[in-house]
């Protein structure tokens, strides 16, 4: 990763690379239910070694971003689902990784909220980052580089010359 020899890498360092390079949006968000909606944030600079005041900063502007600040000492079984899938995805881009894998990141959304999360989405991609997402909202694939389909158990779709396919 980043010309690093991640597989040589002992398991902490290993932990710290995932955190550096990879975001990651569960579909079944993975909040830890014994950890507030900020320190479930603060996880992913933990993982990458972060100085926690920066960490603590920025992880608090992502929840305001997303609308969720007013909970961030709020336990995952007192958020709603929504809720929980905003401060995974704040999780996942703490340290603005770049790679960010998304399996559904909009699953648990209303439209407008939804809607929130994928402009963050292209935001990271147009930023620079290698973004892969897993939806079945038609309108995640708008803008992307590349779409892939399945039918039929099949693999489908691929680059377009236009920045866009369909």
């Amino acid at each position: 990763m980043a010309g690093e020899r991640v597989s040589a890498l002992g398991r902490s360092a290993r932990s710290r690379a995932r955190g550096r390079y990879l975001g990651f949006v569960f579909q079944s968000f993975l909040l830890l239910p014994s950890l507030t909606a900020l320190d479930n944030v603060l996880l992913a600079a933990r993982y990458a070694g972060r100085d926690g005041t920066t960490a603590r900063r920025r992880a608090r502007e992502l929840l305001a971003q997303l609308g969720v600040l007013e909970r961030e000492h709020h336990y995952p079984p007192q958020l709603s689902g929504g809720e929980q899938q905003r401060v995974a995805f704040c999780r996942a881009v703490l340290n603005d990784p770049p790679v960010l894998l998304a399996d559904e990141p909009t699953g648990n959304l209303d439209d407008a909220n939804g809607g929130v999360i994928l402009q963050a989405l292209r935001a990271r991609a147009g930023a620079g980052a290698a973004v892969v997402v897993v939806s079945h909202r038609a309108d995640a694939v708008v803008g992307a580089d590349a779409v892939y389909r399945m039918q039929h158990g099949r693999l489908e779709g691929g680059p377009s010359k236009g920045g866009r396919t369909s």
